[in-house]
């Protein structure tokens, strides 16, 4: 037996409706029940539940929960965290002669997955005991070209979290998702498995710890410029400056407001980095990647104004092009060799974490961060911008995006389990890059229903 069909011309479902029972329990029947935790959530308000739907075959009708029948034989998907709107408030009402109180309401939610008659959802009243309500009608609408469903809804019983109604209840539940609306609004799947699920509580702690970490830690609140740290000059890094802004907003920290941002007019300055290509997510960008950024003082710079506002700042040094594209413009200048400096590098000794990529390899150890020591080229190794082997775990994940890949949510946490360990100079170049990553991971990698 079909569960609902559709009518072309009409739009409307023609559903098979059970017969919902009310569940006469002490709770619901006392007159004197506080039933304020029924009509707390007005028209327009976002309703949190746990929403229970049936698992039906082809052939299946629809049937109201019934704690009688084995659990084989009546089965449940549990959404957890799920969002209903509400269209219609809860209305309580009296309706028979035993004043037994019965109490409906209506609401709406996205399609993320179809609703059935029967199929039911639990709520947490303010008096912390749980509603458990049951979908009694369905109708499929078009909302600004979404698909959304109008739903309508009994109070089956109140009951409470440790009843043998709820146990008998989750007993049925095979698969359980959690609803993330913030994946919906991106065009993500907003339904994830429970591994998915506290993956993402995790990522999404780590990214608020390191946003906050890096300014309290880098921050220069005299001048309000991130800086290179542990220098024995003063030196800024513009194009790492321009991607923090590009990756950082105020939801993240409101002291991305208040950082210093120069504006600086150098065609050679403003060259394709890496920088340009994260953001842009461009993997053929890297072969055009100016690698060769050194420090360079800006007294070989100060013809230019934009450079002088920095030394306001006392600002000695600026990240350059050591050797600057001349395909755009000859370089007036040849930078003399005793200009450019090289940074004064300092990392721990352990950078390996030892990994296995099946149950079937044997474990084996990378380098979770580029050795900053031994990089000739900028910020990545030489063979990353020539997408080659022996890349580290970062340098792997950051390809992995620049492909519109993936994310490895297990390589990820394992590099942030090492956060607190990375040099300052390590932190102010990858946390950048640590952040862009975490949030492509809390957008893309979940699970359909």
């Amino acid at each position: 037996m079909a569960i609902a069909s559709y009518n072309n011309s009409k739009s409307s479902l023609v559903q098979n409706e059970p017969n919902v029972p009310v569940y006469r329990t002490a709770l619901i029947n006392n007159r004197d029940t506080d039933i304020a935790g029924l009509v707390q959530y007005v028209s327009g308000s976002k309703w949190v539940v746990t929403y229970y739907s049936q698992l039906l075959g082809k052939d299946d009708g629809v049937e109201v929960f019934d704690n009688n029948i084995p659990d084989a034989l009546q089965q449940y998907t549990v959404i957890r965290d799920f969002l209903i709107l509400v269209d219609t408030p809860i209305s309580p009402q009296a309706y028979d002669v035993q004043n037994t109180m019965t109490s409906t309401g209506s609401g709406k939610y996205y399609n993320v997955f179809p609703p059935n008659i029967g199929d039911l959802f639990t709520a947490r009243l303010i008096n912390n005991n749980i509603g458990v309500f049951t979908i009694t009608s369905v109708e499929r609408m078009t909302y600004n070209k979404e698909t959304v469903y109008d739903i309508s809804y009994t109070l089956t019983t109140i009951t409470t979290e440790a009843s043998s109604y709820l146990n008998s209840l989750n007993n049925k539940a095979i698969r359980t998702f959690y609803y993330d609306k913030n994946n919906y609004k991106l065009n993500a799947s907003p339904l994830l498995d429970p591994k998915e699920y506290q993956t993402k509580i995790s990522l999404g702690g780590s990214l608020k710890k390191i946003i906050n970490s890096y300014f309290k830690e880098l921050l220069d609140t005299e001048t309000n410029l991130i800086l290179v740290p542990g220098q024995k000059y003063t030196i800024y890094d513009y194009p790492l400056s321009e991607f923090l802004f590009k990756v950082i907003d105020s939801a993240d920290s409101p002291v991305i407001k208040e950082l210093y941002r120069p504006s600086i007019n150098d065609k050679y300055l403003n060259q394709y980095t890496i920088w340009d290509a994260i953001v842009n997510k461009d993997i053929e960008g890297l072969s055009k990647c100016n690698r060769d950024l050194k420090p360079t003082s800006l007294s070989i710079l100060n013809n230019n104004m934009s450079y002088r506002k920095l030394l306001y700042y006392n600002v000695s040094h600026i990240m350059y092009p050591s050797v600057p594209d001349n395909s755009i413009e000859v370089f007036p200048t040849v930078l003399p060799t005793n200009i450019t400096i090289p940074l004064t590098v300092t990392s721990p000794n352990n950078k390996n974490i030892n990994i296995s990529f099946s149950n079937i390899e044997p474990t084996t150890s990378l380098a979770y961060l580029p050795d900053m020591s031994a990089l000739t080229t900028y910020v990545f190794s030489s063979s990353f911008y020539n997408d080659g082997s022996g890349l580290t775990i970062l340098e792997t994940l950051v390809l992995d995006y620049l492909k519109d890949k993936p994310i490895d949510s297990n390589l990820l946490t394992l590099l942030l389990a090492k956060y607190d360990l990375w040099s300052r100079l390590e932190q102010y170049y990858y946390a950048p890059v640590v952040v862009i990553l975490i949030k492509h991971a809390l957008t893309t990698n979940s699970s359909y229903i």
